[in-house]
């Protein structure tokens, strides 16, 4: 069988594939807890649905969630984070600003960035310049070994972004979990008096996926990340 890192390169299993099998995780314990006997014939099953592309499929799918919530986000934000750094308007640093405006001006020569004059005159488009160095940036910033923080923080960034674009899904699907296999502990106690260790540590994991999906998958902190890829990618400047 293939093997899932194989499939699948290092942004999408972090970024992608992790949060949509976080999304699916009850569903497994779902099944381990009241099947426990086939556990064995259960690993088999997901190896050929990995061998069949089924994890590509999930983290597509989870990239396309993720995609459609992004705008929403950066509308709710006041726009991209980097975009937001570079502005005039609302700047806490102006030395720093004026730094990386320099060296941008530099790095896109044809990009010649907005004054603060222009930028109140027309800050849609100062926000089209300021996004078209961004654009730039990432291109020139694609070597993962050179720019592996910066790797980082996007990966960073894109997992807590998928992950609260299922979190509606996942929420459902590890309370309808954690309802199935509450049950199944109720009725293996009834008949025998006891409840599995294996249907226990199911239920305890799914619980603590339903709090995790509630309190710790909001848009606070994928606003966090989202900053900290901003400030990397724009300090990456001083490399270029």
């Amino acid at each position: 069988m293939i093997a899932v890192n194989d499939l699948l390169d290092p942004y999408s299993r972090r970024a992608r594939l992790q949060p949509a099998l976080l999304t699916i995780l009850p569903l497994g314990l779902a099944l381990l807890a009241s099947y426990p006997s086939e556990a064995k014939t259960l690993g088999f099953v997901w190896a050929v649905v990995v061998s069949a592309g089924g994890t590509m499929l999930l983290a597509q799918l989870a990239r396309e969630r993720g995609k459609r919530l992004e705008k929403k986000l950066f509308d709710s934000w006041g726009g991209k984070p980097s975009t937001i750094r570079l502005r005039h308007v609302g700047c806490q640093n102006t030395a720093v600003l004026a730094q990386r405006h320099s060296k941008l001006g530099q790095l896109f020569p044809e990009l010649p960035l907005p004054s603060v004059g222009q930028e109140t005159a027309s800050p849609a488009r100062a926000d089209q310049i300021y996004e078209a160095c961004v654009v730039g940036l990432l291109e020139r910033t694609r070597d993962r070994t050179k720019f592996r923080l910066l790797f980082d923080e996007n990966c960073n960034y894109g997992f807590q972004r998928n992950l609260l674009a299922l979190k509606p899904l996942g929420l459902q699907m590890a309370l309808a979990a954690g309802v199935l296999i509450a049950w199944r502990a109720i009725t293996t106690y009834r008949s025998t008096g006891a409840v599995p260790v294996l249907v226990t540590a199911c239920l305890a994991l799914t619980i603590g996926l339903v709090v995790l999906w509630i309190f710790w998958v909001k848009a606070e902190r994928a606003k966090l990340t989202a900053e900290a890829f901003a400030e990397r990618l724009l300090a990456s400047c001083e490399v270029l």
